[in-house]
């Protein structure tokens, strides 16, 4: 993509991926892992996408999240998997309207 392109859309993308942030968790929550993978999985795909410098981190931490759920509902794996994403919600430069728990 162009430079312009990107800051037209890369907001969007960061925007799509926090709503999505906000689904996965809820269904972490609700122990439905292989959709949180999936889902987890798009996020690092959009964060690669938008225009910040610490995206490309939380990128790679969403997609170790991704794996780490994709495993199943081992309760160390979903413990390490819900420190992950809240690191990734840290390095988020938009997480004012995503943090909390």
């Amino acid at each position: 993509m162009s430079t312009n392109i990107d800051k037209i859309v890369g907001p969007f993308y960061c925007q799509v991926a926090l709503q999505l942030c906000l689904t996965s968790r809820a269904l972490c929550k609700q122990g439905v892992c292989q959709k949180v993978s999936e889902i987890c999985s798009f996020i690092s795909i959009l964060c690669l996408k938008t225009n910040f410098k610490t995206c490309g981190q939380e990128s790679i931490v969403c997609s170790n999240v991704s794996k780490l759920c994709s495993t199943g509902k081992d309760s160390a794996e979903c413990k390490k998997a819900k420190m992950l994403c809240s690191d990734a919600r840290q390095l988020c430069p938009r997480n004012n309207r995503i943090d909390g728990t």
